[in-house]
């Protein structure tokens, strides 16, 4: 045995998608004013982004309804005659809040192929002058309608931009480092299983097949959360192997460790008799 550790895809400013970025700043703050290059772009994102498909709007429209139907549920009974529950209400001057994540991840190549496995294609997005600069976003429309953008940050990494639902970006983070670190695995000469729970998060068990390797081969137990976030257990190894371990799959899937439990076996140099503890 040798570690325990947390790795998550998440950006320190951002525990998960929230309401709120840079982009939803500039749009709320620069709307009425005229605007041009990024700004304009931000806009113009906003707007894409706001844009509802019919699927979309009848999948909200449902979403509401089950929510009213709870809270009629959960509610007293109303008296005869008293007034019904009103509609849940958009936000102030209609627009959909803007929800959005930010990632360790540099490259955007990796995510969109996760995406295109959810369904999702590129959708360019079409400044309303041309004599303005693209903008960097890359636009992302899934089989739905749902529309999901992604945008480089100054200080390096990835934000996520999407409408009224962060489980959307959750899905895509998921399917992301479920992708990234079953690959890695495979490609370091791990045999690897998958299972998804009934609760959505996947588990992953995978074994080195190399018995020579230093340290010994590893059994790497991982599960990944519904978020994308991934709790991961290293067994089999002896020394600070199982480090590097996890240091390669938090590089795959473009996450960072945030926390390490390190075992009885990690102190152990390879080859060393295994050391166990007796209580008395």
């Amino acid at each position: 045995m040798s570690n325990v550790s947390t790795v998550t895809p998440y950006h320190s400013t951002s525990s998960g998608p929230g309401v709120g970025s840079a982009l939803a700043g500039a749009v709320i703050g620069l709307a009425g004013a005229c605007v041009v290059g990024a700004v304009a772009g931000s806009i113009v994102l906003a707007r894409w982004l706001a844009e509802e498909t019919p699927a979309e709007r009848q999948a909200r429209e449902r979403a509401q309804a089950q929510r009213r139907r709870e809270r009629l549920q959960s509610a007293p009974r109303q008296l005869a005659g008293s007034q019904a529950p009103e509609p849940l209400a958009r936000p102030a001057g209609g627009e959909a809040p803007i929800v959005s994540a930010a990632l360790h991840l540099r490259q955007a190549e990796s995510l969109v192929r996760s995406a295109e496995k959810l369904g999702y294609r590129p959708e360019p997005l079409v400044q309303p002058q041309a004599s303005l600069p693209q903008p960097p976003y890359l636009c992302l429309r899934g089989p739905s309608g749902e529309r999901v953008a992604i945008e480089p940050r100054p200080e390096g990494g990835l934000l996520l931009h999407t409408v009224q639902q962060p489980q959307r970006l959750q899905t895509l983070i998921r399917q992301h480092t479920l992708d990234q670190v079953v690959s890695h695995l495979q490609r370091a000469g791990h045999q690897v299983q998958t299972t998804t729970m009934t609760n959505g998060e996947t588990q992953i068990l995978a074994r080195e097949q190399n018995p020579h390797l230093r340290g010994g081969a590893a059994e790497v137990k991982a599960q990944i959360a519904t978020d994308g976030t991934v709790w991961v257990d290293i067994n089999r190894v002896r020394g600070n192997r199982c480090e590097e371990i996890v240091q390669g799959i938090a590089q795959a899937m473009g996450g960072q460790v945030t926390g390490m439990k390190k075992k009885d076996a990690y102190f152990q140099m390879p080859g060393e008799p295994t050391r166990t503890k007796m209580r008395v």
